[in-house]
């Protein structure tokens, strides 16, 4: 998902929690060299479970999650709340995102919070991801009629970020109609579980995921900011990528415009697909001024 797919900086999503952070540091970000920022899970086991919101109250610890970050601040850049969103653990969810927001605002840190349409949690700085969510999984950014939710519209505003995060939670529907309302992620992401590498993943790699908004309608320098320069402005990425400024670290990535006949799927599940005549390919990364040559991508 990192150097071989053309990203040089990458921010994992909670992943894991206070308990087993150190071990992912160790044995994760370290030793990669992809550059790694991470968020921390307010759950304390993160992902070795996946309701890790829901398996047990003592898992969400402000004690926990605020000992985990200073022990860490040099890579931990936010926390992750991955709430349901649904009105059936909406009640669970605002006692989670309480202890969330304490932490936040003690740490001076932001949150990427799974998409709910409770909105009121979220501050300046803060992100919602997820916002094409098939109708199976979680709530999205789209109504029952095909309409984005007036609050969504607000968010920009309020200085919050939509990331796309695209996994499981991505349906061709929704997108389009968000896109034919000419609305679009602020960041367009990757979701990545092992099942959704290519070759034969959903997601494949995030050019691909680039070339579905191309699909979608944005142009090439909007779907270039949107992987670029956008998620580098971010208060989770502390570091001067996205630009080659003065000053900047020299990351850059080379992609190839392949003209063909491909097949690009939403989700697992729905298997929908969309029909392009470009796809976008990495052939070559540089990482802080070192060159890697890329495997050609199917």
């Amino acid at each position: 998902a990192g150097i071989q797919s053309g990203v040089t900086t990458m921010v994992d999503a909670g992943s894991t929690g206070q308990r087993n952070y150190d071990a992912f540091r160790r044995y994760i970000v370290q030793p990669a060299d992809t550059r790694i920022f991470t968020l921390l899970n307010i759950a304390a086991t993160g992902l070795a479970v996946l309701n890790e919101l829901y398996v047990e109250p003592s898992q969400i610890s402000a004690k926990r999650a605020l000992r985990a970050i200073r022990e860490n601040r040099d890579l931990i850049t936010g926390l992750k709340a991955r709430v349901r969103g649904r009105p059936e653990t909406l009640e669970h969810d605002i006692e989670a995102m309480k202890v969330v927001r304490a932490v936040c605002d003690e740490a001076g840190l932001p949150v990427m919070m799974h998409w709910t349409n409770e909105l009121d949690w979220l501050r300046p700085g803060d992100t919602m991801t997820h916002p094409f969510n098939p109708d199976y999984l979680n709530p999205s950014a789209i109504t029952a009629d095909g309409k984005l939710f007036p609050t969504v519209l607000e968010l920009k505003d309020r200085g919050i970020t939509v990331d796309l995060a695209h996994g499981s939670s991505f349906d061709w529907n929704k997108a389009e109609a968000a896109a034919e309302q000419g609305w679009f992620p602020d960041v367009l992401s990757t979701d990545m579980f092992s099942r959704y590498f290519r070759p034969d993943g959903v997601v494949g790699d995030l050019p691909t995921v680039m070339s579905k908004f191309r699909l979608l309608g944005l142009s090439m320098a909007q779907v270039v900011e949107k992987t670029t320069l956008a998620p580098a402005n971010q208060p989770s990425v502390p570091v001067p990528v996205g630009t080659l400024s003065v000053g900047a670290f020299a990351d850059i990535t080379l992609l190839e415009a392949r003209q063909g006949k491909f097949e690009f799927v939403d989700s697992p599940r729905l298997q929908a697909t969309r029909s392009a005549t470009e796809k976008l390919v990495a052939t070559m990364t540089i990482k802080s001024g070192r060159v890697y040559e890329l495997p050609a991508a199917s």
